[in-house]
């Protein structure tokens, strides 16, 4: 078997706790091609936030993740999907303008 040919070996799904008590995946590396828009915007954002690229991305999926369970759930209580629109008018009537 050729060295580029090699099986895939099993990661194990373990979970570690952050500083904030939270149990998360343990982190595993990934590559992947973006537009040049795109890097720039996290790098922009990272800096912004004082955090890594990385961080920005796991946010930007984590937020994906939760806009799909919300959609997932109202689906199954009958529901229509939430807007942008909708979810600001919830923010406004909340937190106030």
């Amino acid at each position: 078997m050729s060295s580029t040919s090699r099986p895939t070996k099993s990661r194990s799904r373990a979970t570690t706790s952050n500083t904030r008590g939270s149990v998360r995946a343990r982190p595993d590396k990934l590559s992947i091609s973006l537009g040049v828009d795109d890097v720039q915007w996290i790098t922009r954002r990272a800096k912004r936030l004082g955090t890594s690229a990385s961080a920005v991305i796991a946010g930007a999926l984590a937020e994906q993740r939760r806009a799909e369970a919300r959609a997932a759930l109202l689906r199954a209580l009958g529901e229509k999907d939430i807007t942008d629109a909708d979810l600001a008018a919830a923010r406004r009537e909340a937190f106030g303008p």
